[in-house]
């Protein structure tokens, strides 16, 4: 995933990562939730970077399905502890709380 990934920062804040999850933020109604689900099952949005998610989440549409959600943010979680990896578990508490993080923006625009 070298070609996502860009160490500028590190290099300029003096960091090192080593695991990167992001997980993209929809605007939220019901509708928007089920075609997200949908999507899960053919995506694995948590190798994507920042400025690249929407690209992925777009290109993902096709002709005959509906137009994807509007993407309004997206959460990125560096380094888990312990030099660990990040599990399905883990890919499904970001989820969780990019739905909650989505209905907290639309209820306070």
């Amino acid at each position: 995933y070298q070609e996502y990934f860009n160490s500028e920062s590190d290099k300029k804040l003096d960091f090192r990562t080593k695991s990167v999850m992001c997980w993209p933020v929809f605007e939220r109604d019901q509708q928007d939730r089920n075609h997200v689900l949908n999507q899960h099952n053919t995506l694995d949005l948590t190798t994507v970077s920042p400025a690249s998610a929407k690209t992925v989440v777009m290109s993902s549409h096709t002709q005959n399905s509906p137009p994807p959600p509007k993407l309004i943010a997206v959460i990125e979680i560096i380094n888990k502890r312990n030099d660990e990896l990040f599990s399905q578990n883990d890919q499904m508490l970001c989820e969780m709380l990019a739905y909650h993080v989505a209905i907290f923006m639309r209820n306070h625009k």
